[in-house]
């Protein structure tokens, strides 16, 4: 039963592709045909992590089973459990690191690792002009740890709305609080409330919530823990 928001972050291991094959067997099938699309290896370890790492969010923590026949998606490609309204959860992967949110009403997250420099034309061309004037005005550390701020709040909201990027993330402009969590308010007149958790300080991480009541940490899972007895 989820009761609160919960936030979880998994660092991607070091496997085998015969460790990778034993753990993904352990997921559904449409997960498993995922893993094995990707050529590069380190995909198939971000793949098989986000499986790993939702499994234990809904089937260990909140009691919730998942199988092939009530995970599906929505039109924009949302991930969600046929039956259960009052289960949203969302994922992403930058990096090392795979992170999952899980709550009764949705939820988006997102994380980037922090990339220097910027591309100034990138940061035009796909935020808002106020926030393009903000992170052009300050320096080439500050613009890069802006740069990632801004947009990991705009993916995390319109990946709580569900619709991801057939929202242009130019379209509306976010703000970056000193406070606990910032709001942001849609063309509906809902608000939404976006907080930023460290999990490493070369990432920037953004959950957006239909609510204030964020935890005050993340949860930091070893995705294998639970899953060992699958690997002989």
């Amino acid at each position: 039963m989820i009761n609160d928001l919960v936030i979880y972050a998994a660092r991607i291991p070091n496997l085998s592709e015969q460790d990778i094959f034993w753990y993904a067997a352990a997921l559904l099938a449409e997960r498993q045909k995922k893993i094995t699309s990707y050529r590069q290896r380190n995909d198939r370890l971000r793949s098989l992590t986000a499986g790993l790492l939702l499994r234990q969010a809904l089937e260990n923590d909140c009691d919730i089973a998942i199988g092939d026949t009530n995970l599906l998606l929505t039109d924009y490609g949302k991930p969600y459990l046929a039956g259960r309204p009052n289960v949203n959860f969302n994922i992403s992967h930058s990096g090392d690191w795979v992170v999952c949110a899980v709550d009764k009403q949705p939820v988006g997250i997102d994380i980037e690792k922090i990339e220097v420099p910027v591309d100034l034309k990138l940061v035009k061309h796909f935020f808002s002009q106020q926030e393009y004037a903000d992170i052009s005005s300050l320096h080439v550390q500050e613009q890069a740890t802006r740069f990632f701020q801004v947009w990991t709040h705009k993916e995390s909201y319109v990946k709580a709305l569900g619709i991801g990027l057939y929202m242009p993330l130019n379209s509306f402009t976010v703000g970056i609080s000193d406070n606990d969590y910032s709001v942001l308010v849609d063309e509906g007149k809902q608000l939404w409330f976006l907080k930023e958790y460290e999990v490493d300080k070369d990432y920037v991480l953004t959950v957006c919530a239909a609510h204030n009541l964020f935890p005050p940490t993340v949860t930091i899972r070893d995705v294998l823990e639970s899953n060992k007895r699958l690997v002989v």
